[in-house]
């Protein structure tokens, strides 16, 4: 094998690496609507959040925050699945909550992650005006 094609290698094996070994707070993947890694190590948990907005303009657009600082942003029905080997306590938030809307949960709301379990936060927004 030629100097050239080593190094190539060495360096994707390299960028595969550390893309491998997740970001801060402890997190490792986000999918966004099927995006992202998929699996989950062993000591870890995984909150999936679901947006569900009716009577609103499907323009309507929350910021998703999780008690460790991290923001995405979700649609008007949409959902994450967050990947995390945080275990313990979270809380997921959602914002705005149009003046014409309102959410029939807690928010934010707290789970609990456990190891190697999926936790479900589920968001149900009624509106009843225009936006």
């Amino acid at each position: 094998m030629g100097g050239r094609k080593i190094m190539a290698l060495l360096v994707t094996i390299l960028a595969a690496g550390l893309l491998g070994c997740g970001g801060t707070n402890g997190i490792y993947g986000v999918d966004h609507q099927g995006e992202g890694d998929n699996d989950s190590p062993a000591g870890s948990g995984i909150i999936e959040v679901t947006v569900s907005t009716s009577g609103g303009s499907a323009a309507i657009q929350y910021t998703l925050s999780i008690s460790n600082g991290n923001k995405y942003t979700l649609g008007a029905n949409d959902s994450l699945t967050y990947h995390t080997r945080r275990l313990g306590t979270h809380e997921v938030q959602i914002d705005p909550i149009p003046s014409t809307c309102s959410l029939t949960a807690a928010n934010p709301s707290v789970v609990t992650i456990r190891q190697s379990e999926t936790v479900h936060v589920d968001f149900v927004i009624i509106c009843g005006g225009s936006q």
